[in-house]
């Protein structure tokens, strides 16, 4: 939670300063990989960012293609197979026998409602939260990589998926996520007839809330720590 809680307070910084940046997500990893599907990294050029992905392995290819990004503005997905023996990605290998794809969008932070809000909500307020996103698509008329559909407690709907039908299947898997009632991030494949599209589907819960009785030396460490996890503390001393 932390990290991403990170990523969203220098999100907000950058959009004071008008400063563009891209976010990469990674939306789906099978096999033996550092971290799953919904981690991210935030990048501002290639000497700065925010957030690891993939415990440094991939973080510099992950920077230039970002640049890219930042340069044309169209969003990417980038697949990482470390798969065979002999994987080399620009001279290092991975470290793990897995596949990583890693979707990246350049931001616009001064749309109404944007997805980030939701994440937001819920990372850094008392919100549950949802958002699923389009990341890549094929067939499918009106459908584009990050279109989404994103809801949060006190907040309006968001969905601007060019589907029906594929917003209608979206909608179904986002409530059945919530229903578990716990913090998840999925990469699901939606075939229609016309065509199929892949979904990265997250379920978002705020910050645990820890209350720690007695302001001793002993309560330090603790209190550290809930705040590495990115928990709401209070003291009562």
């Amino acid at each position: 939670m932390r990290d991403l809680q990170q990523i969203l307070e220098r999100i907000a910084e950058l959009a004071s300063a008008g400063t563009p940046c891209v976010l990469a997500t990674v939306v789906e990893a099978q096999g033996s990989v550092y971290r799953g599907a919904g981690t991210r990294m935030l990048i501002e050029s290639l000497e700065k960012s925010t957030g690891v992905i993939n415990g440094g392995c991939l973080e510099g290819d992950v920077r230039e293609q970002a640049v890219a990004v930042l340069a044309d503005g169209r969003p990417r997905l980038v697949c990482y197979d470390a798969y065979p023996e002999d994987d080399i990605v620009l001279g290092t290998g991975l470290g793990c026998r897995g596949l990583v794809r890693v979707f990246f969008q350049r931001l616009s932070t001064d749309e109404p409602a944007h997805p980030l809000e939701y994440l937001r909500a819920s990372a850094l307020g008392h919100s549950n939260a949802a958002l699923a996103t389009v990341f890549a698509c094929d067939g499918m008329s009106g459908v584009q990589p990050g279109q989404c559909v994103a809801v949060a407690d006190g907040l309006p709907e968001r969905d601007d998926i060019g589907d029906g039908d594929l917003s209608a299947w979206v909608h179904a898997e986002l409530d059945r996520q919530q229903r578990a009632e716990r913090r998840s991030a999925m990469t699901r494949h939606c075939e229609l007839g016309r065509g199929r599209a892949s979904v990265l589907i997250e379920t978002l819960r705020p910050p645990l809330y820890l209350v720690v009785c007695g302001g001793g030396d002993d309560a330090d460490p603790v209190v550290r720590l809930a705040h590495q996890l990115g928990w709401r503390i209070s003291v009562i001393d």
